[in-house]
């Protein structure tokens, strides 16, 4: 018969061994991450390999650099040396327009409901132009009915009421009109990001537009609309400080202040693939070479200082086929440079 003394040495001998088993399944546990974070550490898995589904791509049309003087180099980055990119990145077929054969009668609407209610006039068979008369000056919007891009114009920097700037709105009632403009016509695309606008302070000089120095010397506003990062990084155009998509705002008498537009939006698709890409050295190197497209540069000296290299996608003001990675390149003074970020050997030339 099991006495209370062989029960108690019983249950004393059960917790021992049990408390041996979970200290040895602990520490093979604790091996095992540590075998795992060592080879981790010292023998990472690589990454796949790039996909490239579409072969060489081309590659993007920069226009002409704003610089055209000899230019000297050295790096300045917050570590003193050039960061860590990446090696892939993805790279995104542009959205095909669908056709639609009711393209010009929805479009005539749209401009229609922001007072371009003359025409349509036609240009070719892609091209369409429609006026508002009802201000001080003929509005013109012409718009090309298979994507929808469209550029707004009028002769606003001869008018006296613009330039004496008495009636110019203020700057957050200036990015409302902006916005109001383009959704009235149905152009407040969902591939905005609204936390992005940005307003630049424009001056009118000989008929010419150029950036003001102060707001006392503002004549108008011109509202920047950005498209949302892909994957994290930012879409930059052929400026880096200009979207393809902004609106001029100026004191016009008319309701809605607009007298100047241009939208040219090109959407990534979800079609991708991915493509092997540059080093920041290389990048650097090819800078010093003289083989990147200046994008901004308003300084004196012919000495750059780099200060960042970092990753980004670029949409030109053409139509393009894909959504070009890029490198940027960012020194003092304004300075940006951009080149293609995919390796060479993946680029039709």
């Amino acid at each position: 018969m099991l006495t209370l003394t062989d029960a108690s040495k019983e249950t004393k001998l059960i917790l021992k061994w049990a408390g041996i088993i979970l200290a040895s399944l602990l520490v093979l546990v604790f091996a095992f991450r540590t075998l795992v974070l060592i080879k981790d550490t010292f023998f990472p898995t690589p990454p796949p390999k790039p996909t490239v589904l579409f072969g060489k791509i081309s590659q993007p049309s920069f226009p002409a650099s704003s610089v055209n003087k000899e230019l000297k180099f050295s790096i300045d980055t917050l570590t003193g040396e050039l960061p860590n990119l990446t090696d892939q990145i993805k790279v995104y077929k542009i959205e095909t327009p669908k056709a639609d054969l009711l393209a010009l009668k929805t479009i005539g609407e749209n401009v229609g409901a922001a007072g371009f209610e003359n025409g349509p006039f036609k240009v070719s068979d892609e091209l369409y132009f429609w006026t508002d008369s009802s201000g001080n000056f003929l509005k013109t919007i012409r718009v090309n009915i298979q994507n929808g891009n469209f550029t707004m114009f009028s002769p606003f920097y001869f008018n006296a009421g613009i330039l004496s700037a008495k009636n110019l709105p203020k700057e957050k009632e200036a990015v409302n009109y902006a916005q109001r403009f383009l959704s009235n016509m149905n152009y407040l695309s969902t591939d905005f990001d609204l936390s992005k606008t940005k307003t630049q302070l424009i001056s009118i000089q000989d008929g010419q537009l150029v950036g003001a120095i102060s707001k006392a010397s503002t004549h108008a506003y011109r509202i920047n609309f950005y498209q949302k990062n892909v994957n994290n990084y930012p879409i930059f155009y052929e400026k880096p400080n200009e979207s393809n998509i902004n609106v001029i705002v100026a004191g016009d008498s008319s309701s809605s202040h607009v007298v100047r537009a241009t939208y040219i939006l090109q959407k990534p698709s979800k079609e991708s693939s991915t493509y092997p890409i540059k080093t920041a050295k290389e990048a650097y190197e090819e800078l010093k070479e003289g083989k990147a497209y200046i994008a901004s540069f308003y300084g004196e000296s012919s000495n750059i200082k780099i200060k960042d290299v970092f990753l980004a996608y670029y949409i030109g003001s053409k139509i393009q086929d894909y959504l070009y990675p890029i490198i940027i390149l960012e020194g003092n003074d304004g300075f940006f440079a951009y080149l293609p970020a995919v390796r060479d050997e993946w680029i039709n030339k």
